[in-house]
Formats: C-alpha cells, structure tokens, sequence
C-alpha cells in the first residue's frame, strides 16, 4: 500500500527500528517540506531516511495545491509539513502515515484513512515480519519515543499477541 507521511510519524518509525520493515511492504509518499524536516539533523534516523529517499524507497510528491494545504494549516492548526502532507493525501487519494493527533482529528473530519506508527508495527507483527519478542521491543520503544498513552500500548501488545 502506499501512505503520504509527515515527517514525526517517520522519525517515530526510524527510531523505533521499523522504517525498514516497513519500507519492504509499503512506499511512502512526502511531499518536500517532510523531506527537510526529516533531514534537518545529523541523526542516525535522519541518515536512513535520507538514504531511503536517495534509493526511492520514500518518494517526494508535489503538492498540488498549496493554497488548500495552507488552508488545512490555519483551519485545523497543525503545523505547514503536516497540512502539505495531508493535502498531498487528499489529492493523491491515498492514506496517511501521521502520529499528530490535531492531524489525524483532520483525517477523521475528512475521511482520509491513516495509520499510526503503532498500526503498522501491529501489521509488520501479524504478517510476521516481526516476531513476537521484536515486536515487544519494538513496542517498547515506540511507547518510549511516541508519546502514546499507555491504552494504546496496551491495545497494541495485546493485538501483536493475537488477543
């Protein structure tokens, strides 16, 4: 499947050690003000990131219609790389990869499908990518880095376990 992403949702993958998983299953689709946050520092995940877009595996995608995105910015105050993202998604009619929550309250207004770093370290899991004590690792850094709360941690181990 391919996803639009903003940038902290990637971030949140690379560091949590399942961008690279999921890059085997899924393209993902940023426009180029996401590529320039993502590459802004000198960070191991920043690296990866920007070797996987140099390699194709993560593609820049124009956005169409700035105005809109700068619409989406103001009218549901998130931040530009978030809106451009999100308008990206709109008019490429493709779910988005995004963990800001005023961003997927957007997605949800709008009906543009998303998923959550924590979705797809669930899917890499159930399709066995992942096995379980990865997984719980993988879990265990997300919460860490993520900022979920500890329902959504919860739900997640018990899903990745098959409950």
């Amino acid at each position: 499947m391919e996803f639009v992403a903003d940038s902290s949702t990637l971030i949140i993958m690379a560091k949590a050690e399942i961008l690279s998983e999921a890059l085997g299953v899924h393209r993902f689709w940023i426009p180029q003000v996401v590529a320039d946050e993502c590459l802004a520092k000198e960070s191991l995940d920043s690296k990866a990131i920007g070797a996987w877009i140099e390699d194709g595996r993560i593609r820049i995608c124009p956005v169409g219609n700035p105005d809109a995105a700068a619409r989406l910015k103001k009218d549901f105050k998130i931040h530009r790389e978030e809106a451009e993202a999100l308008q990206s998604a709109i008019e490429n009619r493709r779910p988005m990869a995004v963990d800001d929550y005023r961003t997927i309250k957007a997605c949800k207004i709008l009906d543009v499908r998303f998923a959550t770093a924590v979705h797809f370290l669930i899917a890499l899991r159930e399709s066995g990518r992942l096995d379980l004590e990865r997984a719980r690792i993988r879990l265990e850094m997300l919460a860490r880095i993520g900022r979920y709360s500890d329902r959504i941690v919860q739900d997640a181990a018990n899903r990745m376990q098959g409950g």
